[in-house]
């Protein structure tokens, strides 16, 4: 089993159960199924109260497990690929985890010496420093990238305040057509936002082609320094880069991750399921933490430092220390940054630059 073979059941209905499996195997199929028939059982009983959602979330996962078992597909089949296990995606380092340690008492020893060595790396040296590494090559104050909203960062007012406070601001384009995307960056052009460091984000679905390779032509045109591109592919972003562009790129996964690392994609973003828009299975700490691993793996042929961005649940600055701490025992292969997103909608800038209604937080 590896990185995708993970399921959420019952995500709708806001009680989720993690289930380990091949995504396209028998077994979750008929948890799918279940889940669709719960889903119309729960919205079209409004009486229904959260214990008693709860109550039917579990009694219909335990109803699928019967089934499966009956017919000899649930934990005692001898072929993984016909079953499923409700299972934490945190298992997907109990291979490294067994090679490393050699027993229990092993691990523990070592996970404290690891700690205390991150603590201690960390505090000699904070990764999201004013004018860290990351910070000067894009020529802004510190390692910050403001997120990319669809229908919210599309205000020059709000970007000029992001930008003058040291971060990265980034425009939304997925929620523009050609014309309104093309008359927003160049109202940018003829802004003083025009000289500094800027982003434009676009959704690089093929189901989208036509608008997508419209507003790359915009980004071109206008001359915006920076290109965000979401649920797209490296072929993608290796084209973007033929056009000139600076890319950041978004891995949800560590196998796009590796891609998109060979391929030579300059800023590489790893997006937690606790992000929004378009997102991997693997919530932030287990993708992050899968991509150290992996960097740590082949740290011998990593010639020069990785661009990586870190996002998902990074608002404050107790989670920015907990990112720092997991980061202490990788900063010689990496340099860090952190893409935020939610965090700005609770500032009172992005309700005076026009890019959110104040009815939002109030």
């Amino acid at each position: 089993m590896g990185e995708n073979d993970f399921y959420l059941y019952a995500e709708s209905l806001d009680y989720n159960y993690r289930l380990i499996g091949k995504l396209a195997n028998k077994a979750i199929r008929a948890a799918k199924e279940r889940e669709k028939e719960l889903y119309d059982e729960v919205y079209q009983n409004s009486s229904m109260t959260d214990k008693l959602i709860r109550e039917a979330v579990l009694t219909s996962l335990e109803e699928v497990h019967s089934l499966l078992d009956k017919k000899g597909t649930y934990f005692n089949s001898t072929i993984p690929k016909h079953s499923f296990l409700p299972c934490d995606h945190g298992i997907i380092f109990a291979a490294n985890i067994a090679q490393k340690f050699a027993n229990i008492s092993g691990f523990i020893r070592g996970m404290k010496q690891i700690i205390s060595s991150q603590i201690k790396n960390t505090q000699a040296k904070w990764p999201f420093q004013e004018n860290s590494p990351l910070a000067q090559n894009l020529n802004i104050r510190y390692p910050i990238v403001q997120g990319a909203m669809a229908n919210i960062t599309e205000s020059l007012e709000f970007a000029l305040m992001v930008a003058d406070h040291g971060a990265l601001p980034t425009f939304a384009l997925g929620g523009l057509m050609g014309p309104e995307a093309d008359q927003l960056l160049q109202q940018v052009a003829s802004s003083e936002l025009r000289d500094r460091p800027y982003m434009a984000g676009i959704i690089g679905l093929e189901v989208i082609k036509a608008r997508r390779d419209v507003q790359l032509q915009s980004i071109q045109t206008h001359g915006v320094p920076f290109t965000l591109i979401a649920a797209g592919s490296t072929n993608l972003a290796k084209h973007v880069l033929t056009q000139g562009q600076r890319v950041f790129f978004h891995t949800p996964a560590l196998s796009i991750f590796q891609d998109a690392m060979n391929n030579h994609i300059e800023f590489l973003i790893l997006e937690g399921s606790e992000c929004g828009g378009h997102i991997g299975m693997l919530s932030s700490w287990i993708l992050w933490e899968n991509v150290l691993e992996y960097l740590d793996s082949i740290r011998v042929s990593i010639h020069s430092k990785v661009n990586v961005i870190f996002a998902g649940g990074i608002m404050n600055a107790m989670s920015s220390a907990m990112l720092a701490t997991m980061l202490g025992n990788h900063l010689d292969l990496i340099n860090p940054g952190i893409q935020m997103g939610t965090a700005y909608l609770f500032t009172p800038e992005i309700i005076s630059g026009n890019a959110l209604s104040p009815v939002y937080q109030n």
